[in-house]
């Protein structure tokens, strides 16, 4: 997983909060954007769609608080951009969308050419959202504090 994190633009965002590029297990779905863009071969336009994903991240730690529920430490709000997506398929989105884990890894295209494949686990035991894609670039965005309700703290 190294080699790709190492090819994720930004990526020091994340890891320099964590220590380490994380599973995203049980990380939370805020948003989810498409953008289409365009494709004009005729005037040297060539933007394949687009995908900016925000999502609530955490740390799940083994400490426990008085009440009895573990402790979570970095809250981070990531802004993921995947861009020139194909092949995007969803499964589910409702008032809790969270994921099992994000596993990306290196998948060329038959020329060679570089290219991620995507997947966005979800839960198998209570299925939510979940989505699968390849991408030819992935960059963090932004990875900023928030508060355990995923709402940044200006």
């Amino acid at each position: 997983m190294d080699d790709v994190v190492s090819q994720i633009v930004g990526s020091e965002k994340i890891t320099n909060i964590f220590g380490y590029w994380p599973s995203f297990h049980d990380a939370i779905v805020l948003e989810l954007n498409l953008l289409k863009r365009e494709v004009i071969p005729e005037e040297g336009k060539w933007n394949f769609p687009l995908l900016t994903l925000t999502m609530h991240l955490w740390e799940l730690t083994r400490e426990v608080t008085p009440e009895g529920f573990l402790v979570l430490q970095h809250q981070t709000l990531v802004k993921l951009q995947f861009l020139n997506i194909h092949d995007f398929q969803m499964r589910g989105f409702d008032h809790n969308n969270s994921i099992n884990q994000l596993v990306i890894e290196n998948k060329p295209y038959p020329n060679g050419a570089p290219c991620f494949s995507v997947e966005m686990e979800g839960f198998t035991s209570c299925p939510q959202i979940s989505a699968t894609f390849t991408c030819e670039q992935i960059e963090v965005i932004e990875a900023l504090p928030c508060t355990d309700q995923g709402k940044l703290i200006q």
